[in-house]
């Protein structure tokens, strides 16, 4: 989940205005929406943060396949009729749905504190993508964000900043290493990530995504070494990218990777509850 707010004197605003009124919304704590694609999804999510709860409901429940669960400021919890409840380790729960969750006020959603205490696992990625000081080239770069097994597979891609719409997917391959990890896994499991798992290219800035530990198929992973990689690829910039090898079911960490030219600091952080 990426996070993008403002703070002004000491308060912490939504990026995301209301355009009835012109201010940052707040009534919102977060919005998790289910649906077919990932484009849906990340418009639904961005809506219902704006709608009152029962407007989002009425809204989400008129599109087919569509669930939704709305947490507000003040707690409260407003699901569609089709939202599957706690069971949260259970989704996806058809061929090429998505997840997406929108935080108006900064914080972590619902959806992934409830997912990484099922698992007990829990890592979190901070990166900054960097300026670059020729403005007038600058192109926003594509950017995954992925975690491979020992063996070199894909088990799990958490992020993927990319263009899906012409002249954008003769530039995917530009992802080097994801885009060749991306056609093994495509074959074996035979599901689509940039269709439902990409979201639009970034503006320089910082994002967060969170991961509980499961894969592409919403298991749990085995215990053993695995690899956290940060790609990054930029038009009229450069290719970058970074790798940190860990161990998922050993001790806690906290690393800082070193930065480069496109990704100007990362940092991760990963959790065994009880260990």
């Amino acid at each position: 989940n990426s996070e993008r707010t403002f703070s002004i004197q000491g308060r912490t605003f939504s990026h995301i205005v209301d355009p009835r009124t012109g201010w940052p919304v707040a009534q919102t704590l977060s919005a998790t929406v289910l649906a077919e694609s990932a484009a849906t999804a990340d418009v639904l999510a961005t809506i219902c943060s704006v709608l009152s709860p029962d407007e989002s409901v009425l809204l989400v429940e008129s599109i087919p396949r569509a669930a939704c669960l709305i947490v507000t400021a003040n707690g409260q919890r407003h699901a569609s009729a089709s939202w599957p409840g706690e069971r949260l380790s259970a989704l996806p729960s058809f061929p090429g749905e998505t997840v997406a969750s929108v935080q108006p006020a900064g914080v972590a959603t619902s959806t992934t504190e409830s997912r990484s205490r099922e698992t007990g696992h829990e890592m979190v990625v901070d990166f900054e993508i960097r300026r670059s000081e020729d403005d007038r080239r600058y192109r926003r770069p594509y950017v995954a964000v992925w975690v491979e097994d020992k063996d070199g597979y894909p088990v799990k891609t958490l992020s993927l900043f990319l263009m899906t719409n012409d002249p954008g997917p003769r530039w995917h391959r530009d992802l080097r290493r994801w885009y060749s990890d991306e056609q093994v896994r495509n074959l074996a499991e035979g599901s689509d990530l940039i269709a439902t798992v990409s979201k639009p290219t970034r503006n320089p800035g910082k994002y967060s995504v969170n991961w509980d530990g499961r894969d592409n198929a919403g298991k749990l992973i085995a215990p053993g070494e695995y690899t956290l990689l940060i790609e990054a690829a930029r038009e009229h910039g450069t290719y970058q990218l970074m790798k940190h090898k860990f161990q998922f079911g050993g001790k806690s960490f906290e690393e800082t990777l070193k930065g480069n030219v496109e990704i100007g600091s990362a940092k991760v952080k990963y959790e065994q509850r009880g260990n």
